[in-house]
């Protein structure tokens, strides 16, 4: 009997389409799955059906030479209608199935049983699935066992999809930089011939504590990637290789067997956080790239229009700063304390007062970690003054000189060696754009320094 059409039909193609997996060549991540499958099943021909419009295609199989099937003889066409471990004992005593050219005749299917392949918005793309020539039944710990390598192949989907659209994410970057570096050359040319330079090197610099976010998100997810636990699925084959020739002795009697199931179930559920861990890091980085644009855009701008003033409150633009810079500070092992006070919303241009904070709390990373301190650790304090909000970023860091203090916002003067001299100084000049005002303290060196963005709190009307 020919299965009917999932309800959802469309949707649960498109949901494999994504995947951009159909016909691709075998993979070790797929086939150790299925080994796995073959050998805790007891079953001679194992299977990763994946169910398109037409057919049934194998991404891995064991037992079976051909690459695919029709669908509308396909037992997976059935299995993925079910919500659990589909089963069918005697395929022969089946009415669905007793007359199947696939029961009838080569592979001689007798029984089937496939967990289905469920995407974490609910769709059943395909079954991981184990036949054999006899009919018969799984055990409860096979059953399970096949559900949690099931998962494994969704994991291992879902994870390719993510590494895919990674790769996306880190060319527009690229792109965004080769732009960035087009646009700083056409900004150098124009700002020279009209005397603004400064424009140009104030997107370089503050671009460039975007970019320092981006790369450190890009290597945090390399990290992930390469220290995923997938690579546990081969040691969880090769243990069940060791003991092929008993394989009901070492479920039942050994302690390592008796626990596979449950491992795998474990793994399955870190592989998941893993993929979320990604995701989250993927979105910061999409994040990062729209602040370089709007910050490229908004500075294109400058000369023929004022910027757009919003309505906002000040503790998010705080922490929209620090999650810009939240990837360094915590490779660098900064402590981030905030002390945020309740205060008015303040009406202002808000990339601006972006830029401003994100070069601040970056400068205070660097002297956090130049100071070679074990607590290194940065405050962010927001708090009412004089008709002012005031935003403070304090560190606990190398400190400014006595004489430095006086000379810190001067354009191009800087203490550090790959420093240029422009942040402080651009800095300076947006608050007084915004009606503020930035100023620097510290009681010298090896004592920390605090640098205070005075921003006019909104009046009421």
């Amino acid at each position: 009997m020919k299965a009917p059409l999932p309800p959802n039909e469309p949707a649960r193609l498109d949901a494999l389409h994504r995947y951009e997996i159909m016909d691709t060549a075998p993979e070790q991540e797929f086939d150790d799955i299925t080994l796995l499958a073959s050998h805790i099943c007891d079953a001679p021909i194992a299977l990763i059906s994946l169910v398109d419009e037409n057919r049934q295609w194998f991404k891995s199989k064991v037992g079976v030479s051909e690459s695919e099937t029709p669908r509308d003889i396909a037992f997976c066409a059935h299995g993925i209608l079910e919500t659990d471990v589909f089963v069918v004992k005697d395929a022969q005593a089946d009415q669905r199935f007793s007359a199947n050219p696939l029961v009838t005749g080569n592979p001689k299917i007798r029984f089937y049983a496939g967990s289905p392949l469920v995407t974490p918005d609910g769709h059943a793309v395909g079954m991981l699935c184990v036949n054999d020539r006899v009919p018969r039944e799984l055990s409860p710990a096979q059953k399970a066992a096949l559900q949690a390598l099931g998962r494994q192949v969704v994991a291992q989907l879902e994870l390719q999809r993510n590494l895919k659209e990674l790769r996306e994410t880190i060319a527009q970057r690229e792109r965004a930089e080769a732009e960035l570096k087009n646009t700083h050359k056409q900004l150098l040319d124009v700002s020279r011939q009209a005397g603004r330079a400064e424009v140009a090197t104030s997107v370089l610099h503050n671009v460039g504590n975007v970019l320092n976010s981006v790369n450190v998100s890009s290597s945090l997810i390399a990290d992930k990637i390469k220290n995923s636990k997938v690579t546990n699925l081969t040691k969880a084959a090769g243990l069940l290789q060791a003991h092929e020739n008993d394989l009901a002795g070492f479920f039942s009697g050994n302690p390592k067997g008796k626990q596979l199931p449950g491992y795998l179930a474990d793994l399955a559920s870190h592989l998941t956080q893993e993929q979320e861990d990604i995701l989250r890091e993927a979105g910061s980085l999409a994040s990062n790239i729209m602040h370089i644009k709007e910050i490229v855009a908004m500075q294109q701008s400058y000369a023929r229009a004022a910027g757009i003033m919003e309505s906002l409150p000040v503790v998010d633009l705080v922490e929209d700063a620090l999650q810009m810079n939240a990837a360094m500070m915590e490779r660098h092992g900064v402590k981030v304390v905030r002390d945020f006070a309740e205060v008015p919303l303040i009406l202002t241009e808000k990339h601006k007062v972006l830029q401003i904070l994100v070069n601040l709390i970056s400068n205070a990373k660097y002297a956090c970690g130049d100071s070679g301190r074990n607590d290194k650790q940065v405050t962010l304090r927001v708090a009412n003054g004089n008709e002012r909000i005031k935003v403070s970023v304090i560190d606990n860091g190398i400190g400014i000189p006595a004489e430095n203090l006086t000379r810190i916002f001067n354009h191009g003067f800087t203490t550090r060696k790959e420093g240029h001299g422009f942040g402080l100084h651009s800095g300076a000049l947006a608050a007084k754009e915004l009606g503020g005002s930035l100023a620097a303290f510290s009681d010298g060196p090896g004592r920390g320094a605090t640098f205070t963005l005075e921003l006019p709190i909104q009046k009421q009307n």
